[in-house]
Formats: structure tokens, sequence, C-alpha cells
């Protein structure tokens, strides 16, 4: 007998077997990252403030030819423990401070002078007047502190339901394209409630590597690369998550209604993602990497 109380068997295991081989088979190294009030150099790894600039570098311009502003950097001997990546340079995000945060790019730079100092940075970075049609998700600047960790495919990938059926044909030996085709009607919850059960299942933090958070589930560009086809996420050409930074404040203090403090806000509690080919990753081509944002 099957139905929505008492579904079929060898569905429900096919369906838990499809969720563990994702789980098992998506498993990747990133690193989760805190953002820290400490004292700043232009050589650290961090999220706004003083970037650090080559002596020779032009700050990037947006459209309407104002600077572009650093959103993060990362000091890339700190990311030793992830494959692809390179170890050594300064890896920049920026980005440009008109709404809608529709302009940003990935910079890397090979080599680190260390002899360059913070006066000659300033004296390159133009001060503009604030104004309502400009803004920054940043507020402050932070020490990136990294910790190693490994994760699986979030349950808002917008791969998620491909590969899942990917697995359960494969499993069950009936092609399905659709979770809702397969034969117990809510297979597809199993691999959900799955996830929920494991820590950062949404994957709604600030990484380096591993998988993308969205606020508004599957809006990303990367989803029309994989949508409707078998893929390897693994494969050289497949889009990979460079960096993600997400909203970072404190819950709203009711006597204030406010925040007590604001880090990151990506308008309403939104996340910013940088995403790459991992061909393109170890290449170190990070003209070709792309950015893309959401909000509640």
């Amino acid at each position: 007998m099957t139905n929505e109380t008492n579904p079929d068997r060898s569905a429900y295991d096919m369906a838990k077997a499809a969720a563990q081989k994702i789980i098992d088979e998506t498993k990747t190294p990133c690193l989760s990252i805190s953002l820290e009030e400490e004292p700043l150099s232009i050589f650290d790894s961090k999220v706004g403030g003083l970037p650090y600039l080559p002596k020779n570098f032009t700050i990037p311009l947006d459209k309407d030819g104002r600077q572009m502003q650093l959103l993060a950097q990362i000091d890339c001997a700190e990311l030793e423990a992830l494959p692809d990546y390179p170890h050594e340079g300064m890896l920049q995000f920026w980005m440009s401070d008109k709404w809608a945060w529709e302009e940003a790019i990935v910079l890397y730079h090979k080599t680190i002078d260390r002899t360059v100092t913070e006066d000659s940075v300033t004296a390159k970075i133009q001060i503009y007047k604030k104004d309502n049609a400009h803004s920054f998700p940043v507020i402050g600047s932070y020490r990136m502190r990294f910790t190693l960790s490994e994760e699986s495919m979030t349950n808002n990938d917008c791969r998620l339901k491909s590969l899942f059926c990917q697995y359960y044909t494969e499993l069950s030996g009936k092609y399905i394209s659709n979770p809702e085709d397969a034969e117990s009607p809510d297979i597809y919850d199993v691999f959900v409630g799955d996830c929920e059960e494991r820590d950062g299942a949404f994957g709604n933090f600030h990484k380096v590597g591993g998988y993308p958070y969205s606020t508004q589930f599957n809006d990303w560009d990367y989803c029309e690369y994989e949508r409707g086809k078998e893929f390897d996420i693994h494969a050289d050409d497949a889009p990979m998550m460079l960096f993600q930074l997400c909203s970072d404040f404190a819950p709203v203090n009711f006597a204030t209604r406010t925040h007590d403090w604001i880090k990151v806000m990506w308008c309403d509690s939104g996340v910013g993602r940088f995403f790459i080919k991992r061909m393109d990753l170890k290449q170190c081509a990070f003209e070709k990497a792309w950015f893309s944002w959401d909000c509640c």
C-alpha cells in the first residue's frame, strides 16, 4: 500500500539511500569564518577596512567612475587546507557601493609586497560624501579567523533536486526528473529532514569554499548550468562557491528597537556569494568569477 501516511518502504529506503549518497559524495572541505574586532594591518585577512594595494595598483572603478570598496581580502597562506585555491598572495573582493550592489569583482595579487605602507594606501583612496544612492554592506572592519571544517550540499542548494533525482534513478532503476515523480509522495522530504538534523545544514555562515546559502532558495546564477542535467559537481567545469559573506548582527534589542551591533547587513538580513568554475580557480583566473546576493 502506498499513501502519504504509509509510504512504500522500498521507495522510502531508496530515498534514504539517495539522501545519504548526496551527503557522502558532496562532502568538501571549507573554512568557516568568524569576524573578530582586532587591530588590523593592510596585510591581514579581513572584511572591510583599508586594503592591501601594490605600489603600482590602481583601485578599480565602477561604471560611474567611482572607486570600488574592499568587501574582503584573504591572505592566501591561510588557505593551505583547501585544494585548488592559491596558497600564496592576496585574494581580494571588491564591490561598488552603488545601490543595488550589482558590480563586484575578484582580484588576485600573486605576491605580497610587505614594504607597502598604510600611508601610501590611504593616499590612493578617495572619500565620497554619503547619499541615499550609495551604501555598503560592511560596517567597520574585522579580522577573519578561519576554522577548517567539512560540508555536504546544503538543503537549499539549487542543484539538490537534480542530484536527488539522478541518485534515486541510479539506485532504484526508475527514472525520475522531479522528486514528486518518485513512488513515495514525500521522499524528497527525507533528504530535507536529514539535512535539517545536520549542523550547518542551511550553510548560512561566512566561509571560503563549501556550499552556498540563499534566503530566496535557488536564486543563484549557477543554477542554469545544472538545471535538468546529470552532472558531476567535482568536474573541472562545474561552478563552485568561492566565498560567502552573510549578514552578521545582534538580535533586535526590544528596548531600543534596534540592533546593538551590526557587522554586515545585506539589505534585509541577506547574503553575498562569489562563484567560480573549478578549472578557473585552479588557474587563478579570478576575473572569471561572478557575484550574486539576495535578501529576505
